[in-house]
């Protein structure tokens, strides 16, 4: 599930990315963490994260350590959210899963070709790999 944060609750959702708590409970900066990525939404636990020292906002995905670019921009990036998102509800009327709860090979193909069409090659790879991999 996929759960953007509203402006109340971006600071928090910082929390376990760029600040982190240390084994005596003190709460620091993650050295790691650029200072410039801010987690905008939660995916099962794993962030996405706008580059804010980027013109149009370069989107990543996190899952621990490992990241992911989805998309060049957060524009484009809602583009295919909104346009997979009309296409899961109008298209295959919530259908999407199978019995085991995987993704049905249809709906895949078909939000593959939205993020190809936005996000061109590269964008389509981290998207289907971030959300489907």
């Amino acid at each position: 599930m996929l759960k953007l944060f509203t402006l109340d609750w971006l600071e928090a959702a910082q929390h376990g990315w760029r600040w982190i708590r240390n084994k005596d409970g003190t709460i620091t900066e993650n050295p790691v963490w650029n200072k410039h990525w801010i987690v905008i939404a939660d995916r099962n636990g794993d962030a996405i994260v706008v580059d804010n020292s980027t013109a149009g906002g370069v989107v990543t995905g996190h899952i621990g350590s490992y990241s992911v670019k989805i998309a060049d921009d957060l524009a484009s990036f809602f583009q295919v959210m909104a346009e997979a998102m009309t296409l899961e509800a109008i298209t295959f009327n919530y259908d999407v899963l199978d019995d085991e709860l995987n993704p049905i090979p249809g709906f895949l193909d078909a939000v593959s070709a939205i993020a190809m069409r936005i996000l061109g090659p590269d964008g389509e790879a981290g998207f289907m790999e971030f959300f489907f991999g």
